[in-house]
């Protein structure tokens, strides 16, 4: 109990909000997408050349993105890091095998096999996550800073891209995408529009969730197969409970806010894309074709 006590204490004192800076957005030539107040593509400072090959993509349709330059992973401090995880407790330590941050070499480590290495660890210093990368870190760290900005900015749409993304239709046509859902699906009944079928793309091999209070806090998966559930509701779009990937999407006003503030709540665990279906109170759709999908060649969350 002490041991919690003492981690809960260290995860308090910070929150991630102090580092999320300010989005720059003075003298931007910014040419958009009707129903669409702002458009951002997440690219990594030392990838100058997916930025660039983004913004060709959306130029040829006379669309000018903002680039939001993603928090690097390789350059997160041990507050910033602190201030984002969840702590986990003994129980979690001990079935998860989470992997554990030092600060000394900057590196994430498996817990047990530090153990099994007799390397003491200072629990006091040490950091520990499950599945999370410190990429996918700051590739939350990317998309709370967009959601702030959004929010701050009272934007009542806004399109997220990642850098590694695919154009399948013309991206205008997303404007008769966010009618049609406010038309057929109801104003305020949607929060996320996904741009592609991650369903079709996973052809029925889904993923089965625990249900151990270990593996997802804050979350109870009473459907261990949510993962599959994807029901036409409106023309062009089905309803989904859960599904990986972040890198083509468009949120709405209702839906920045409550992401931003569960995450203020809860903090994270998983990356972001399995925390967002964490969130019950999140109503999220995917389109039946795809419109903007990922080239999956390539991450830079994953190393």
């Amino acid at each position: 109990m002490k041991l919690l006590f003492l981690l809960a204490s260290i995860f308090s004192i910070y929150s991630f909000e102090e580092f999320l800076t300010p989005l720059d957005k003075t003298g931007i030539e910014h040419f958009q997408i009707k129903n669409i107040d702002f458009i951002y593509v997440i690219n990594l400072d030392r990838r100058p050349e997916r930025w660039i090959r983004s913004q060709k993509a959306l130029n040829a349709y006379g669309i000018n993105p903002y680039r939001l330059l993603a928090y690097d992973g390789k350059k997160l401090t041990k507050e910033m890091i602190h201030a984002l995880c969840v702590p986990l407790n003994d129980e979690q330590i001990k079935w998860l095998n989470p992997s554990i941050y030092l600060e000394k070499t900057h590196k994430l480590v498996k817990y047990k096999q530090l153990k099994e290495s007799n390397i003491l660890v200072n629990r006091s210093e040490a950091i520990f996550t499950n599945q999370n990368s410190l990429g996918a870190m700051g590739c939350t760290y990317s998309h709370l800073a967009i959601l702030k900005d959004a929010i701050d900015s009272n934007y009542e749409n806004i399109l997220v891209l990642e850098d590694d993304f695919i154009i399948k239709k013309d991206p205008h046509l997303i404007s008769d995408l966010i009618d049609e859902a406010n038309q057929e699906i109801g104003y305020g009944n949607w929060d996320i529009l996904f741009l592609d079928n991650w369903h079709e793309i996973k052809a029925g091999n889904y993923p089965v969730l625990k249900r151990y209070t270990y593996s997802y806090p804050n979350f109870d998966p009473m459907d261990r197969n949510i993962m599959a559930y994807s029901i036409p509701r409106s023309t062009s779009l089905n309803s989904i409970l859960a599904r990986f990937g972040t890198y083509s999407m468009v949120i709405s006003k209702i839906g920045a806010k409550k992401i931003f503030s569960q995450f203020q709540k809860n903090k994270v665990f998983h990356p972001i894309d399995v925390e967002l279906f964490k969130i019950n109170i999140l109503n999220m759709f995917e389109v039946k074709e795809h419109y903007i999908k990922v080239d999956d060649s390539t991450s830079d969350t994953k190393n």
